[in-house]
């Protein structure tokens, strides 16, 4: 796919393709199905309940952050994402970062459970993240990581 019409694509104007749900310029890939899988992945990870600091990163809407609420009610919820103007979550505050450069705006061994859903794909620097990621996860925390699969 040529990169202009991948652009459009990624803005939610077009380019062939799939339908999808456009809002502020973004065009939304996660869906409830993926949230599901997560969820259902640190469910896994942590059969006896999770609590502590949750990370959800490319937080989007909020909506992930939304349903880890309601099945992990023991977790408190942060959210980074490349702006603050997309989230829908009442009271959720949104660190802003450019996840290709800045390091996440929080201390290290901060959180128990991140999340990165249809996210990493569209960085330039993906192990920028991936190190960050490392460097703000607890020691014995789980990161689950997600990217469309086609």
């Amino acid at each position: 796919m040529r990169a202009r019409r991948l652009l459009r694509k990624l803005k939610g104007k077009g380019g062939g393709g799939g339908q999808g749900k456009h809002r502020a310029g973004f065009q939304e890939f996660s869906t409830s199905a993926i949230h599901d899988a997560v969820i259902g992945a640190v469910a896994d990870a942590l059969p006896n309940g999770a609590t502590g600091r949750y990370l959800d990163i490319g937080s989007g809407k909020g909506e992930l952050l939304t349903s880890f609420a309601q099945r992990f009610p023991g977790l408190k919820p942060f959210a980074c994402d490349c702006t603050d103007q997309l989230m829908k979550r009442s009271g959720q505050k949104v660190e802003v970062a450019d996840l290709n450069r800045q390091p996440l705006p929080f201390d290290s061994d901060m959180f128990d459970v991140i999340t990165c859903s249809e996210t990493v794909e569209h960085l330039e620097n993906y192990w920028h993240l991936l190190r960050e990621v490392f460097r703000v996860l607890r020691p014995a925390g789980i990161a689950v990581f997600s990217t469309p699969n086609i």
